[in-house]
């Protein structure tokens, strides 16, 4: 957990060694924590992903063949439609119930992970000497430790909504276009992979703007935890003044990180998308 200064605060951590160290060390953890709740991280990362495909693949797939039944123009009676009403509203409902479930399970996961890796951040701070504090914002501190276990949660939502939830599915329309033709699921397997290699290095671009991001957002809570800290002081010396503007002026580095990295992600990431 090294220290930020004002200067780390005010642009991207373009290769800084230790930003890339602390990314991997972190990623490593929530992996291991991922390992050692297999039981709920497991089923929670996998049942959106099947629930997607009974909710939006399988439906289309009934009316599919509705349409290929009746395509001669006569008009269905009520019993012979039946049958795909249900497998239809059975469909999506046993999706939905996957959803429930994987969710259920996730947040299970999500909150034993957090709060073990918040415990395991605050021993770590013990383990250091004392010249490690004296090097570093109070406020820093608190705001890394706190992010450490918090961001477990959002990590894991990623995997669960952004990653599985597609990628499971298109296992699916793999498996159901190779019967029509291999051809389809080549030009699909392509696709993927030409936008994956198109939007990569954007994503490394707005990593740099996201570490700049958190790094303002660390120097702001830093700021503010220690100049709480030491009230008697601002108030001894009538430093209140200086003191909210020096606030105002991190939280206008924070937000102008933020709307960068965020203009970015939908400009950039989502556009070529």
């Amino acid at each position: 957990m090294a220290g930020i200064t004002e200067a780390d605060a005010g642009r991207p951590g373009r290769g800084d060694p230790r930003r890339r160290a602390a990314v991997r060390a972190a990623v490593r953890a929530y992996l291991g924590q991922m390992w050692e709740d297999r039981w709920l991280t497991a089923p929670g990362l996998l049942l959106p992903g099947l629930g997607s495909v009974f909710v939006w693949f399988v439906p289309a797939l009934v009316v599919a063949r509705v349409l290929a039944r009746f395509d001669d123009g006569e008009r269905p009676a009520a019993g012979e439609l039946t049958p795909y009403l249900l497998a239809f509203a059975g469909a999506w409902l046993f999706g939905e119930l996957l959803w429930r479930l994987g969710i259920h399970l996730l947040i299970r996961a999500d909150a034993r992970g957090v709060a073990t890796l918040q415990r395991r951040g605050m021993d770590a701070l013990f383990e250091q000497d004392l010249a490690f504090f004296h090097d570093d914002f109070a406020g820093s501190l608190t705001k890394k430790v706190v992010n450490y276990g918090a961001s477990y949660e959002a990590f894991m939502d990623t995997l669960a909504f952004n990653v599985s939830s597609n990628v499971v599915p298109m296992g699916f329309a793999g498996v159901v276009l190779w019967h029509y033709s291999p051809w389809l699921v080549v030009a699909l397997v392509g696709m993927v992979a030409v936008t994956g290699a198109a939007v990569l290095p954007l994503i490394f671009r707005r990593q740099a703007l996201v570490d700049a991001r958190e790094a303002a957002s660390n120097h702001v809570a830093a700021h503010v935890a220690d100049t709480l800290t030491n009230m008697d002081a601002v108030r001894l010396f009538a430093r209140e003044d200086e003191e909210s503007a020096t606030h105002a002026r991190n939280v206008e580095r924070w937000r102008t990180w933020a709307v960068r990295s965020w203009d970015y992600q939908n400009l950039r990431v989502e556009t070529l998308t």
